[in-house]
């Protein structure tokens, strides 16, 4: 029988993310994935395309990263709880995280 397996999702600022993977990383988890990405405003028309804002020739459009971290089941409370307290995400607007179950697992 195979191990049952989470997946927990964490998306923050691309400044978080060295000090929320650091945590993640301690509650001993060996590796992570890591997407980046940018937001886009509710407020923009689907009909519209996506034009960050520039300042000095500087996009302003929020960077993200998207922290992905495969963990077993009974691991997936502590991985959650290190993501969320190291990032101050319980507070609004500073980033989120989730969980998803994983149904099959291959190539570990």
């Amino acid at each position: 029988m195979s191990e049952a397996y989470d997946v927990v999702v964490a998306i923050v600022d691309r400044e978080l993310s060295n000090k929320v993977i650091k945590a993640i990383m301690e509650t001993g988890v060996k590796s992570v994935t890591i997407l980046s990405g940018r937001s886009k405003d509710a407020d923009i028309p689907e009909s519209q395309e996506f034009q960050p804002d520039y300042f000095l020739g500087y996009s302003l459009a929020i960077e993200r990263e998207y922290i992905l971290i495969l963990t077993p089941k009974d691991k997936t409370s502590t991985v959650f709880e290190a993501a969320l307290h190291s990032g101050d995400l319980q507070k609004p607007g500073r980033g989120l995280v989730f969980v998803m179950e994983v149904k099959q697992v291959g190539g570990l």
